[in-house]
This record gives structure tokens, sequence and C-alpha cells, in this order.
């Protein structure tokens, strides 16, 4: 059984007037976001990037939990994420390709693939796993 947690995560983007472009804090980590021009990732890419992490890190759960680590050498997730040609903008689709270096039958990689899907946060929630519910409102700082 998959244990919920119920703590929320917390990114924070900021912008400094006196530099051009904002920076994504999250956790203790900050990243100087860009245009995905070798700026610093976009927005569309640390989405992508969110997706591909959350995959790798389920298909480790999976892996350990089925003690399938002695077979499997390397796991790569590829996330490339397809813009809407129309208005409003926004990510029309986004491709994962798993890459495993294993000693496993198709079959089994498959079944990895699915189990990793259904624990991953992020994969749930692009495919719309419960409502999301999205606030945006407006704080002064005096």
């Amino acid at each position: 059984m998959v244990r919920v947690k119920h703590k929320p995560s917390v990114a924070v983007s900021r912008i400094d007037m006196g530099t051009a472009l904002p920076s994504l804090v999250a956790g203790e980590t900050s990243v100087p976001l860009g245009k995905g021009h070798g700026d610093g990732p976009s927005p569309v890419e640390l989405l992508a990037s969110a997706l591909a992490g959350c995959m790798a890190l389920s298909l480790r759960y999976v892996i350990d939990r089925g003690h399938l680590a002695p077979y499997i050498r390397g796991v790569d997730v590829t996330v490339t994420a397809h813009k809407a040609e129309d208005l409003p903008s926004r990510v029309a689709r986004m491709d994962v390709v798993v890459t495993l270096d294993a000693d496993v039958e198709q079959e089994a990689a498959d079944l990895l693939l699915a189990e990793a899907e259904k624990v991953c946060t992020v994969s749930n929630t692009l495919h719309g796993a419960g409502a999301l519910v999205v606030e945006a409102r407006a704080e002064i700082k005096s």
C-alpha cells in the first residue's frame, strides 16, 4: 500500500527588478528561470523535468518494491513537451520515453512503467486524477 503524504510542496518564483529574468525557489534550491535558450530552464521545461523526475523516482520505488534492482542497471526518462499550436498558450502533449538498461523482457518493462505511472504524483495530476485547483491572488508587500 502506498502512503499518501499530506505535506504541501511550495515553490516560489521571484523577480528581482534589477535582473532580467525571475528565479524559482523550491525548498533550499534556487534556479534561475529563462526562456529555454541557454539562459536557464523555461517554466515548460521545468514542467517536463517535474514529470521526468517523478517518473524516475516512481520507477525506482516500483523496482525496489519488486526486488528487481539486480536486473536493472539504469533508467533514463525523457519527457518532450509539445506546445499547442492554437491559443491559449499551453502544453498539448507530453511524450514520456523510458529507456531501461536491464535484463528484463518487454512485457516486464511495460508492467514496470504502468506501475510507476500509477504512483507518480505529477503524472496523476497531469492526467486529471482529482480536481486541480489553481487560485491566483495578489498580495501587496508594504
